[in-house]
């Protein structure tokens, strides 16, 4: 079991580094992104330019909040399931890494949290702050494989 494990991985490290090496670069020099986070947004994104805008990726990713409107009432919650789970968790890891060993990152959460609450709603207000940080992670990301693709 072992053997078959180190020679799956041996093989993904081999595709990623002839295929994604310079977008993989690119990504784990990202704070809080390292190099399995940034094999598993570059494999389970795989082409970025199937997205037409920077909103449908970020919904397939799911670090946006699924909000429906129509005639003045708005929907909360519906539709939650949809898109890919690893990109979630992925965004959701990077940031919370982020958090923890950048400075900037830091500061920028802690000010976040400041600004939208945070002693009365702790749990609501890290979740939605937590996730803004996962989006801002996301666009990065997206605008640096983005300018990779179209300077290879």
């Amino acid at each position: 079991m072992e053997s078959s494990i180190d020679t799956l991985e041996k093989t993904s490290l081999e595709i990623t580094r002839q295929h994604m090496s310079s977008q993989l670069k690119l990504v784990t020099s990202i704070p809080g992104i390292g190099f399995v986070l940034g094999m598993t947004i570059l494999c389970e994104t795989e082409d970025i330019k199937r997205f037409k805008s920077i909103q449908n990726y970020s919904s397939y990713c799911r670090v946006v909040h699924t909000q429906r409107s129509s005639s003045g009432k708005t929907v909360d919650g519906r539709n939650q399931k949809s898109g890919n789970t690893f990109l979630k968790w992925a965004y959701s890891q990077g940031a919370c890494l982020a958090i923890r060993h950048s400075p900037q990152i830091s500061a920028y959460y802690k000010k976040l949290t400041k600004k939208k609450g945070g002693a009365c709603c702790k749990s609501y207000s890290r979740s939605q702050n937590l996730l803004s940080l996962s989006f801002k992670c996301l666009k990065i990301i997206h605008l640096l494989i983005l300018y990779c693709l179209r300077n290879l």
